[in-house]
């Protein structure tokens, strides 16, 4: 389900913080983009607006809105974390080695069937998972 920009900024009005500039061009970012973003990518387009703008601005924006439940942390990489809406279903992403693109996808199997079979067999109680899968994409090909 996607998310307005208005009903996201009307939420962050209402919560704990201030709808601040820079949280609402946060949230502006990621309603129009399709596929998670790095911290330094969103510094470098924000910063076309506001030249000021410093990374310590951006990690300490996007922990509040992390902590808050508007933006969820992506791991696509060893050295880099993306970020993209919080999503009202857990997400999934392929990403091309090649090109670098990243594409979430919805799975279409039941992951809890293999989360209980984890408990059963291992007796681990799985409170999260990270699943993504690299490869090369069609363009690549």
């Amino acid at each position: 389900m996607e998310q307005s920009l208005e009903v996201l900024i009307d939420r962050l009005k209402s919560f704990k913080g201030k709808s601040t500039p820079v949280r609402r061009k946060i949230l502006e970012i990621l309603v129009t983009r399709l596929e998670p973003i790095a911290a330094d990518e969103l510094l470098a387009m924000i910063q076309k607006e506001r030249a000021s703008l410093n990374k310590s601005t951006i990690y300490r924006q996007l922990n509040f809105l992390i902590e808050s439940g508007f933006v969820s942390e992506v791991f696509l990489s060893q050295t880099k974390t993306y970020y993209e809406l919080h999503g009202e279903t857990h997400g999934h992403h392929i990403v091309c080695t090649n090109c670098g693109k990243i594409e979430r996808i919805e799975m279409k199997g039941d992951l809890s069937k293999i989360e209980k079979a984890i408990k059963e067999d291992n007796g681990f109680q799985v409170t999260e998972h990270l699943l993504e899968f690299f490869g090369v994409c069609k363009n690549c090909c």
